[in-house]
């Protein structure tokens, strides 16, 4: 068998064909996994923030009503909704450091030199699992290619996933984040319902 390239297995992620090499550490990452299964047609939104809003679904303890509509306005898109949902205008990072992330939540990132839709470029979840973080994202072919380094590209169901607590996977996403000029807002479970 040929060998598989990060081209060829960030293809088969995008377009769903790989459910292999799943990134285990995580509950999340087998609640993922077996919603994919079962349902894959709810995955076959190709858009980054509907995937990581079925990872915050799965992830977050919140009430299904107040799910509900945190899910609404991401599917919605990015605009003022969103902006406001993630406080985009007021919590701004250039930096990211794992021990930051004390609970789970919506990560957005920013272009800095861009206004529309007040930079917000690519949405993903970040998963905060005792002392472990993890992303969870789809279609950034250059996040992929900044994070995976010489490792294999671990998956659940659709999503890419990285452990940002090893330090050099954070490493890389601050390289990619001061490289293009890129910001990031972290918007934990609990605050979103402070911004409905």
């Amino acid at each position: 068998m040929p060998p598989i390239t990060l081209t060829k297995q960030i293809e088969d992620i995008v377009l769903g064909n790989s459910i292999s090499n799943l990134h285990r550490s995580s509950n999340l990452s087998q609640k993922i996994d077996s919603s994919y299964k079962k349902h894959p047609k709810k995955w076959n939104n190709a858009i980054c923030y509907g995937h990581a809003n079925q990872a915050f679904r799965k992830d977050s303890k919140l009430p299904s009503k107040q799910k509900e509509a945190i899910g609404k306005i991401v599917d919605a898109g990015y605009g003022d909704k969103y902006s406001k949902l993630m406080g985009i205008k007021n919590h701004q990072q250039k930096h990211f450091n794992p021990n930051n992330i004390q609970e789970s939540g919506f990560v957005s990132f920013i272009n800095n030199r861009q206004s529309r839709n007040d930079g917000v470029f690519h949405t993903g979840y970040i998963q905060r699992d005792g002392n472990q973080v993890h992303l969870y994202h789809a279609n950034a072919n250059d996040l992929d290619i900044a994070l995976i380094g010489k490792d294999a590209l671990k998956t659940a169901g659709p999503l890419a996933t990285y452990t940002l607590s090893d330090p050099t996977k954070a490493d890389s996403l601050n390289l990619w984040l001061a490289k293009n000029d890129y910001s990031f807002t972290h918007t934990p479970n609990s605050q979103l319902t402070r911004n409905l």
